[in-house]
């Protein structure tokens, strides 16, 4: 049985960016599913089409920018609320890889030290490239939320992202 991913964050992504959602799963092939149903759960290749379907809707440049500011700072979570509750910023991003199926089919390992956090994330299903504008989304979140949490500058030192130069925008 393949695992599903709640489309439910992404569905909300559509309502922040002013995209009616039913044109979303329209446009990923997904149409004749219920919005209720897709916020429950759908399967790896459909989160994905569904995530494409949104960026092209958009017809934003700056989407994972617009979506990290909107979603760092957004309306409570539970998701979050429990980055939020953390001691510090590591404990933080530990805590959101609890809830991955939430997120998408992502896998994020954090690694930290006295001097250094270094955060990774790829694709949880084998073979499958996650789209360039997702990866960036889950990068500037974690900078924004570095940010909020710390309540100070907070400047990354170093960022890649696995992608062909021409998807490298963000």
């Amino acid at each position: 049985m393949q695992d599903t991913y709640p489309l439910a964050l992404g569905l909300n992504a559509c309502r922040m960016l002013g995209i009616d959602r039913a044109d979303t799963l329209g446009q990923a092939g997904l149409g004749d599913l219920d919005p209720k149903q897709a916020a429950l759960g759908v399967r790896v290749a459909q989160y994905v089409a569904a995530w494409e379907a949104m960026v092209s809707l958009s017809g934003r440049d700056d989407l994972p920018t617009q979506l990290r500011i909107a979603i760092a700072r957004g309306p409570i979570v539970p998701v979050f609320l429990a980055m939020d509750c953390a001691p510090d910023l590591e404990h933080g991003l530990r805590r959101i890889t609890w809830y991955r199926r939430l997120i998408g089919p992502t896998r994020r390992h954090v690694f930290g030290d006295d001097a250094t956090l270094t955060v990774n994330r790829d694709s949880s299903a084998p073979g499958l490239e996650l789209p360039a504008s997702m990866l960036a989304l889950h990068l500037t979140f974690v900078v924004e939320k570095a940010r909020l949490m710390t309540t100070r500058p907070m400047i990354s030192v170093a960022a890649s992202l696995k992608a062909p130069e021409d998807m490298r925008m963000w």
